[in-house]
């Protein structure tokens, strides 16, 4: 039986969505941070597009690691001056500084208590203007301080295509959008996830290509189409003028004019 809230909520955006589905692609990123951190390094850059996962991914690899190292993810552009490092200092003095202390100092504090570098995971960092990139630079130079700026594409005159930037990137990674392949493979686990396999067996091999040729391997993308496409499909269900079974009601399969209807209402369609 087709449980469409299921099917509905599977497909909500969102890094709390419980129907997740481990892709081998971001299991390869992943892998890739955890053996770069494994080395000294000053700042490692992870490059994607939006709607590929980023911000999911970041949240399970600090999820993962930051009760064996100093691990501070910042995901959004809220790391911009000294009072950024007051989270670094509670993390090991257990208690926020009773006074204002000036940034050397602070740093010094740190410093003192870091066994290890502190790893700071910055997301959308293309948003952070040039002159906290470059005190954020300068912190790199220190042996305690390391980063992660997870950014989208930059233009050639973004201050972290300069030189003085580049010699300090340990290592550069990129998540890229699913392939056709990938993508089949999403739709299935996330209908398995659901309970939801009946729905998904009406899809035919036609039917997901449109898919992937409408969201081009976007995970947003997918989800966003498929969220609405399930809606469209209830809707068409139970406006049916006889009460027959989805079998009957799609014929077996799922006509392509609701796949376009779906894009066309995400703008997808022209």
């Amino acid at each position: 039986m087709i449980d469409f809230e299921k099917a509905h909520e599977s497909f909500i955006d969102s890094e709390e969505n419980p129907y997740y589905v481990a892709l081998e692609r971001s299991r390869y990123v992943m892998s890739k941070l955890e053996n770069a951190i494994a080395n000294p390094f000053k700042i490692i850059l992870l490059h994607a597009e939006p709607g590929l996962g980023k911000s999911y991914l970041l949240q399970q690899f600090y999820e993962e690691h930051q009760k064996n190292i100093p691990l501070f993810l910042y995901k959004s552009p809220t790391f911009t001056d000294a009072n950024a490092l007051y989270q670094i200092y509670e993390y090991y003095y257990d208690k926020a500084p009773s006074k204002e202390i000036h940034q050397t100092e602070l740093i010094e504090l740190i410093e003192e208590k870091s066994k290890r570098p502190n790893i700071i995971i910055l997301d959308e960092a293309q948003l952070y203007d040039n002159q906290t990139l470059e005190w954020i630079r300068l912190l790199s130079n220190r042996n305690d301080f390391a980063f992660i700026f997870a950014i989208h594409k930059v233009d050639n005159e973004h201050i972290l295509t300069r030189s003085h930037f580049q010699s300090r990137i340990f290592t550069s990674l990129t998540l890229e959008p699913l392939t056709l392949n990938e993508t089949l493979f999403y739709l299935e686990k996330k209908f398995q996830l659901s309970d939801n396999y009946e729905l998904y067996s009406y899809f035919t091999k036609r039917n997901l290509k449109r898919i992937f040729k409408y969201t081009k391997g976007n995970i947003r993308d997918i989800n966003r189409l498929m969220y609405t496409l399930i809606a469209v499909l209830e809707i068409e269900l139970n406006d049916s003028s006889e009460h027959i079974s989805p079998f009957s009601f799609f014929s077996s399969k799922i006509k392509n004019r609701y796949i376009d209807a779906s894009a066309f209402s995400l703008g997808k369609l022209s």
